[in-house]
């Protein structure tokens, strides 16, 4: 090749090199021209599916600002399997990656820049394909997953971040109660918004209102309702969050969503109970987020439905009247939450009926109930509690007939007569309602137990008479001259009080007074007791007669609330709560910890023989059952109290292995 062609192939080969770098420098221009317009038309799209769920757009510096305000360092991440998550978080595998639509490292682009704190609802209802942001609503640059992310992979997972200790080492289902208000010389006049991105302010917290009857303020009404929910809550089975445990704790509206959240929570129960300037207006109500709450509208459906589940089982147990599920968007602990909230207002503490009830510790204990109840009702819709299979329950029953078979080969060695004594015993798990006894349906002496049945007729036909024609007429000498009288007959063992009782409910006549506890049993199928000596004089063994079963059901009856009525019921389990005998029963198992309610009886009868009686509801350990031992023509006092003492701790022993 010559020397010219030699020269003319190199200056090609220039030219070729000088228009590639020109090519590549336009490609990259144009390349980074997309890319920039790839991130706004990703943070447009964004923008729309934001209004289409009404969530309120906000800059990623206002975000900061109002944590700043609240003491919200960081809003908690990860928590997989909550209730009340949004569904992509439900639906994400574990290690599925998701990366922004632009390929540059999260937190870069303006779409970021003006993510809502709302945004998660928007990022559901993105169609395939379409890039996801973080799960948690922060700027994506936060996340544990995107500090250990390389260049140009943006990537969030479900199961990073940080995952509490709770998760891992208790999974029970958990409920975060809130006990409205708190006392009214804590200051919570500062203001903070009303929910994520508002610009309206609130007052972080108040005292509430007032019993216009009782004299009790709110703040203490709903600290005390709280307190029994948690204790039957944890009865249950679950694990409980108190956002307040006294009156004089300082804590917004705002603190308590976040603390409810924080700590784990599967839903949030707040606490409340109403006012009105009508004192007429009387009732509970539920309160939700509606569908189109700006802040939290994908946790409608489900705080709807346990609204409705716990107003529902509340009012049943109580018998309070229902106003229903109402939705507000305006309340500052309802739009800060992040789980299923609702408030119960309880009643109206202007209404006297309503008032008054709720300031009875007896209607109390239902009251608190009914909440678990509906909260029982609640996760069981939602499917998070475990519902049996017929074979499961099968074989479940059968390993309860079993031991109660070994606990009646137990009792009945225990039980053993010597000379003419006679033992009859009744027994049954109120769990499982698996029963078991000896001698059960023999009638005995009644001596004792007999005034369960009398109060029990009084509350049928003095309290709460069906109707009109049934009522019998109790002409009090002074106020709570009736409840005064019922405590000395059952919780002091008080002969002359309960004779008082028997003849005012004769309306001044002993043997009409009888007949009125004779017919009660009868009605109600506790037919082998029947009343025929009064309490006057010396003790009478012999003639006031009924049998183990009656004395078991009766109990079962009001520990279940059908003794009369709930409410009725709750009235006589309080005293037997408070019951001064306790020198049976409850002393055989008093090293336990567990509760008895019960209600005992004894006599000495001239030539020797003695009587010895006690009835029971025991609860421990989540579980409760009622014991009632019946023994006669003894030949020793003491020996036959050991004798209950050892039956009861027999059953203890069985039942809480």
């Amino acid at each position: 090749m010559s020397f010219r062609n030699q020269k003319g192939l190199k200056t090609v080969g220039i030219f070729a090199a000088a228009a590639v770098v020109i090519l590549s420098v336009l490609l990259y221009i144009v390349v980074m021209s997309g890319r920039t317009v790839s991130g706004r038309s990703w943070s447009q799209g964004t923008a729309n599916e934001t209004e289409e769920t009404k969530t309120r757009e906000i800059s990623e510096t206002k975000i900061n600002e109002i944590r700043e305000i609240s003491g919200i360092n960081k809003i908690k991440e990860g928590n997989a399997g909550k209730t009340g998550k949004t569904q992509a978080q439900e639906e994400e595998t574990a290690g599925e990656a998701q990366a922004q639509e632009s390929g540059e490292p999260a937190g870069e682009t303006q779409a970021q820049e003006e993510k809502t704190a709302g945004e998660t609802q928007a990022q559901e209802e993105e169609t395939a394909g379409e890039t996801q942001a973080q799960e948690s609503g922060e700027p994506a640059g936060e996340t544990q997953a995107q500090e250990e992310e390389t260049a140009g992979e943006a990537q969030v997972q479900e199961t990073e971040g940080p995952v509490s200790e709770l998760q891992t080492e208790d999974n029970r289902l958990t409920v975060a109660i809130d006990p409205g208000h708190q006392g009214s010389w804590v200051n919570m006049s500062d203001l903070e918004p009303l929910g994520p991105g508002s610009t309206e302010m609130k007052a972080k917290a108040s005292t509430g209102t007032m019993g216009r009857y009782s004299g009790k303020p709110e703040y203490e009404l709903n600290l005390e309702i709280s307190m029994l929910l948690r204790d039957e809550l944890e009865a249950r089975g679950y694990r409980v969050i108190l956002t307040r445990e006294n009156n004089d704790t300082a804590i917004s509206n705002m603190e308590r969503a976040t603390m409810a959240w924080e700590e784990g929570g599967d839903i949030y129960v707040r606490i409340h109970a109403n006012g009105s300037d009508n004192e007429g207006v009387q009732g509970a109500l539920a309160m939700v987020p509606s569908p189109d709450n700006p802040y939290v509208s994908y946790l409608a459906e489900d705080s709807y439905l346990l609204g409705q589940c716990i107003l529902d089982a509340y009012c049943g147990r109580t018998s309070f009247g229902s106003l229903g599920v109402q939705y507000y968007d305006d309340m500052t602990g309802i739009n800060w939450s992040q789980i299923p909230v609702m408030i119960l207002e309880m009643g109206f503490m202007t209404n006297q009926s309503d008032d008054l009830r709720m300031a009875d510790t007896a209607v109390q204990t239902e009251m608190a109930a009914g909440i678990a109840d509906g909260i029982d009702r609640y996760f069981t819709e939602k499917g998070m509690k475990t519902v049996q299979t017929a074979a499961e329950q099968q074989e479940q029953q059968t390993g309860e007939n079993d031991g109660m078979e070994q606990i009646r080969k137990e009792i009945l060695s225990a039980s053993e007569a010597e000379g003419s004594e006679m033992w009859a015993v009744s027994l049954e798990d109120l769990n499982t309602h698996a029963v078991t006894g000896i001698n059960e349906e023999a009638q005995m002496s009644a001596e004792g137990v007999v005034k369960l049945f009398l109060m029990a007729a009084i509350y049928d036909r003095i309290c709460y008479p069906e109707t009109e024609e049934r009522h019998i007429f109790f002409n009090e000498a002074y106020e709570g001259e009736l409840k005064e009288k019922i405590t000395k007959m059952i919780v002091e063992g008080d002969q002359a009080a309960s004779q008082e009782l028997l003849t005012r409910l004769g309306q001044g006549d002993e043997q009409n007074g009888m007949a009125v506890v004779n017919q009660f049993c009868e009605e109600n199928g506790y037919t082998g007791t029947v009343m025929k000596s009064g309490f006057s004089g010396e003790a009478s063994s012999g003639e006031n007669l009924t049998t183990a079963y009656d004395c078991r059901k009766l109990l079962a009856d009001i520990y279940q609330g059908t003794c009369v009525g709930q409410e009725a019921s709750a009235k006589m389990f309080a005293y037997l709560k408070n019951q001064a005998y306790r020198d049976k029963i409850p002393q055989g198992i008093a090293d336990t910890g567990a509760q008895v309610s019960n209600q005992a009886g004894e006599f000495s009868g001239e030539d020797g023989s003695c009587v010895e009686n006690d009835a029971a509801v025991i609860e421990a350990d989540g579980k409760a059952w009622v014991l009632c031992v019946l023994g006669e023509d003894l030949s020793d006092e003491e020996s036959g109290k050991e004798k209950i003492r050892e039956i009861s701790r027999i059953v203890y022993e069985n039942l809480i292995p």
